[in-house]
């Protein structure tokens, strides 16, 4: 029977003993619940708030998320630098997953059930992070959900001295089933702003915006933080940070993903 199938399958889901990342396992679990027909689609808190948006359209939060709502509503950052940087977070700053594997920290996460994140930090990370908010204003963008991303950032981010702003899976795009950061939703010029992502086609749309990254699981000896930080410091107080970024990294991300076009801006 197809329910068994389904049945079977998010079950399988929600045993998946997350090795590669916490995120991927967010991933997998996410796309079997939005394609379970038999499996109500309500978000997975207790309690629900509903705000409707200027185009009348209806967005649904956790209300226990509320402090993720700034995150999701467009508006323009104070700001105090020049230039904003936004950085994506499993596989670029850290690595998370099930497995204790020498981690520098763990925390507690609800999702449908407890779970422990053992999370290694980025070599270099610290280092990285101090440089960057000097220069920039930094905003955090993961595809992660917020129950766990914003425990995780609290942690490498505890008194918010580095990160002004917080985005979460709620402000992805998903088209085509892919997923899609946009830029456009933090009310910057996008002359003014640029992501660091270790997946970039999650930046498709601003490839003049976006600087690949390699991922990172465990290397030791990894150094890729400190190798971009000397291409960061010609992006400070530019007038545009597109031409520079495009003359180092736009032409193999351009041949990707040239056939595909841009999103319609949503406001909200």
């Amino acid at each position: 029977m197809v329910f068994s199938t389904l049945k079977e399958t998010l079950l399988g889901a929600a045993n998946y003993n997350f090795r590669e990342s916490f995120e991927r396992f967010q991933q997998i679990y996410d796309l079997l619940w939005f394609n379970n027909p038999f499996c109500p689609h309500v978000i997975p808190f207790t309690e629900e708030l509903h705000v409707i948006n200027s185009n009348h359209s209806q967005e649904t939060f956790a209300k226990n998320s509320l402090h993720t709502l700034p995150s999701l509503v467009s508006h323009k950052i104070s700001k105090k630098k020049n230039i904003t940087l936004v950085l994506d977070l499993d596989e670029t700053l850290v690595h998370s997953s099930s497995m204790p594997c020498n981690a520098d920290f763990a925390f507690t996460v609800f999702t449908d059930r407890e779970n422990t994140v053992y999370v290694r930090k980025r070599p270099y990370l610290e280092k990285f992070l101090e440089k960057v908010s000097e220069m920039f204003e930094v905003v955090i963008f993961t595809a992660s959900q917020s129950a766990y991303s914003a425990k995780l950032i609290d942690i490498l981010d505890p008194h918010n001295k580095v990160f002004v702003r917080r985005m979460y899976r709620e402000s992805c795009k998903w088209i085509d089933g892919r997923c899609l950061k946009d830029l456009t939703l933090l009310g910057i010029d996008l002359a003014k702003v640029f992501i660091v992502d270790n997946t970039p086609g999650v930046f498709r749309f601003h490839v003049n915006n976006g600087i690949p990254i390699k991922s990172w699981y465990c290397d030791p000896t990894d150094h890729a933080l400190l190798d971009v930080l000397p291409f960061l410091e010609k992006l400070v107080d530019v007038d545009d940070v597109r031409p520079i970024i495009a003359a180092k990294f736009g032409a193999r991300i351009n041949c990707e993903y040239s056939s595909l076009s841009p999103p319609q801006t949503i406001r909200i």
